[in-house]
């Protein structure tokens, strides 16, 4: 009876503890524009994810389509914008999330099963402040089993130069989140890895999340065509590697066009 009586109280701690780690209210954060055809299978996905303590928060471009509709049959908060641009989005959003815990996330992006339990345990229990995602592209064509390869590689040796956040899923703190302004609003491209780098210069702990991985989306690569997007995203790349952040257009990349 002593015995039991030891582990008991030890056992609510560690109980406690968990329910703790795992259940921080998470605010997610999905920029929009016309995404009428891909915001549902998102929003389903995180229907079914188990995760009790959660609020999910459309930041609209001033959608034409049924975006805005569709959102709030699913009960979402909605701001909407009239200059569309995904970092002013992404902003718009986490000025109005409750959560202590940001998850942005792309409209077209999917989650596997159990994605927000697992990767907010990982979080928390890594005492992170923003983390990016390894991804797998959603698509069984042999090109792209061969480029989500390829891009694993990628991400595990590129995170130990410059940290590596694709918007499509970034994980932060809101305290850090709004320490350093959020995103860049000034940039053409690439705020979402110059926003993991403030928030790790401003003393923040960065990684890439290990428990689960998006599914990204290749409507891209099937409209502009891999070896071209390929291309454009090494050219900017090393134009950011030789100038710096990217403010200017430098070469054609649309969003809302798909």
């Amino acid at each position: 009876m002593r015995l039991l009586a030891y582990f008991i109280p030890t056992y609510k701690l560690v109980y406690t503890i968990s329910v703790q780690v795992i259940c921080t209210m998470l605010s997610i954060i999905i920029p929009t524009l016309n995404e009428e055809k891909y915001l549902p299978k998102l929003l389903e996905c995180l229907r079914q994810q188990q995760y009790p303590d959660k609020e999910i928060i459309i930041s609209d471009g001033s959608s034409t389509d049924k975006t805005v509709s569709i959102a709030k049959s699913y009960n979402c908060k909605i701001t909407i914008n009239k200059k569309r641009l995904p970092a002013r989005q992404r902003n718009a959003g986490a000025a109005i999330a409750k959560g202590d815990v940001l998850l942005f996330l792309d409209a077209d992006t999917l989650l596997p099963a159990n994605f927000l339990r697992e990767v907010t345990k990982e979080f928390q229990s890594r005492k992170l402040d923003v983390a990016g995602f390894y991804f797998t592209l959603h698509s069984d064509k042999l090109l792209y089993r061969f480029a989500s390869l390829y891009g694993y590689v990628h991400c595990f040796i590129l995170q130990y130069i410059h940290p590596i956040a694709i918007g499509a899923a970034i994980l932060s703190r809101k305290s850090f989140h709004n320490r350093v302004n959020g995103f860049k609003e000034s940039l053409f491209i690439g705020d979402d890895h110059e926003y993991a780098k403030s928030i790790q210069k401003a003393g923040g702990t960065y990684s890439l999340i290990k428990s689960k991985k998006i599914l990204f989306h290749v409507r891209r690569f099937e409209k502009e065509g891999p070896f071209t997007l390929y291309c454009k995203w090494v050219y900017m790349a090393f134009y950011y590697m030789l100038k710096g952040p990217i403010k200017k257009p430098i070469c054609t990349y649309e969003f809302g066009k798909f």
